[in-house]
């Protein structure tokens, strides 16, 4: 077994979700089975750009990229993050892990870059919908700033991704 998959704790997979390149979410053990639910994502990837309304020390606006991987009610992703306020520029790398309850709730931390810099954490509420190939999540990301100071800035956005689910 590949030391990732099983770091990850996704323990034994069927060969099936195992292969190489897209797989369809029908081909995972999790579905087609349960006949109350709708199939979830197995191993899917949805990516895209997302810009925001951040408050911090003064208003600004924040422009990301997120890359999100997908197994069932899980998804771990990197973020990527320009923070654009009078008086202060930061870049942002960001790590996440959330998980599907109604809504699209995660955590994450991760570094920011920039003339003031330091750790980052965050929290984070989403609430996507769309279709299987194509989505926009509205979100909130409530932002720990860990620099000189300790500061809190507040993250009000909309993302737009593409993903794999059900290819």
């Amino acid at each position: 077994m590949h030391p990732i998959r099983w770091a990850l704790g996704l323990g034994t997979i069927s060969t099936a979700c195992l292969q190489t390149g897209p797989v369809l979410a029908a081909d995972c053990p999790f579905n087609g089975r349960r006949t109350m639910f709708p199939d979830l994502p197995c191993h899917d990837i949805a990516a895209g750009p997302g810009i925001a309304y951040f408050r911090g020390n003064a208003n600004g606006y924040a422009p990301t990229l997120d890359v999100a991987y997908s197994y069932e009610y899980f998804a771990a992703s990197v973020n990527l993050g320009y923070v654009h306020e009078p008086g202060r520029t930061l870049y942002l790398l960001r790590s996440e892990f959330s998980y599907w309850m109604l809504a699209n709730w995660g955590a994450g931390f991760g570094y920011a870059f920039g003339r003031e810099h330091g750790p980052v954490a965050h929290l984070f509420a989403g609430f996507p919908f769309g279709d299987n190939h194509t989505f926009v999540e509205p979100y909130y990301r409530l932002n720990f700033l860990f620099f000189d100071r300790f500061d809190l800035a507040h993250e009000a956005g909309l993302m737009l991704k593409l993903t794999t689910y059900k290819i």
